[in-house]
């Protein structure tokens, strides 16, 4: 979905740059993605680089499903256009709340993820959501994911949290889930 303006403003702003690779850097803290390869999914503008890593790692694919510049493919989080076991890390920074049916492109994430390879996601807590929309910004489907949403994911696939974190930035959970 189209985000609003304002949330496009705030999120390049020049603070939630530094917010986002304290995130990122979070969320793989533990993890050697050196010559990993690395699925970023919902990368718009920002596109997720062994700068913003912290390491070199084997190679970084940015996609969104709107156009961005120097995003490396236009393709869905629920159709990814990738072969079985492709990757060993997939990410999600605050995307998931932006799908229709986010078990859709966990599934895909799951297909596309080699074994013991991991699923890194944030999202915010569902008072934000349900904030911004009181806000008017509107970009946010009716279906907020939880991190009880998640657990249970986890669980029905009988996969591994390796960590979590109940505030990961802001007010945002994060996870690290090794398939």
């Amino acid at each position: 979905m189209s985000l609003e303006r304002i949330e496009r403003d705030v999120i390049e702003s020049p603070y939630w740059a530094i917010q986002r690779e304290k995130e990122v850097r979070t969320l793989i803290s533990g993890l050697d993605l050196r010559n990993k390869r690395i699925l970023n999914v919902g990368a718009g503008r920002t596109n997720l680089n062994d700068e913003l890593l912290g390491q070199t790692s084997g190679e970084i694919v940015n996609i969104d499903v709107e156009k961005f510049p120097n995003l490396d493919l236009v393709a869905s989080a629920t159709e990814l256009p990738f072969g079985d076991r492709e990757f060993d890390a997939i990410v999600f920074l605050r995307v998931l709340h932006h799908i229709r049916d986010f078990r859709i492109a966990l599934n895909e994430a799951l297909r596309c993820t080699k074994l013991g390879g991991f699923i890194l996601l944030s999202e915010p807590y569902s008072f934000m959501v349900k904030l911004m929309r009181a806000a008017g910004l509107d970009s946010h489907p009716p279906n907020t994911i939880t991190r009880r949403d998640i657990e249970q994911f986890v669980s029905e696939h009988r996969f591994t949290i390796r960590k979590k974190w109940a505030r990961i930035f802001w007010y945002y959970f994060g996870y690290q889930i090794q398939v």
